[in-house]
């Protein structure tokens, strides 16, 4: 099996017209713009498997305090991240191995 590799031009070009695409679309998905508990129930627990729902709520928590009902786990962003940060230190030592810069 051999892993072929864009010339790193090539990548940069691609990266820099994913990028923008991908925050735009994740903005939705991130909390700013709505509180959890205003949510209905359905739409809320679907919203909360999105990590950065709980960031967002835990710095609303901080700046209001117990005046709003923060629906937050701590632990959940940190189970989700910890692991595709170490699929993605993984794949970077694999490709760092095969990578050729001419």
């Amino acid at each position: 099996m051999v892993l072929v590799i864009a010339p790193l031009s090539e990548m940069s070009e691609a990266v820099e017209k994913f990028i923008p695409v991908t925050t735009y679309l994740m903005v939705p998905f991130s909390g700013a713009f709505y509180f959890v508990g205003s949510l209905f129930e359905g739409v809320a627990k679907v919203v909360l498997y999105s990590p950065p729902v709980h960031g967002m709520e835990m710095m609303r928590y901080g700046a209001f305090g117990p005046s709003i009902d923060p629906q937050y786990d701590f632990v959940y962003p940190l189970a989700v991240s910890l692991p595709l940060i170490l699929l993605g230190l993984i794949l970077t030592r694999i490709v760092r191995r095969r990578l050729v810069v001419e």
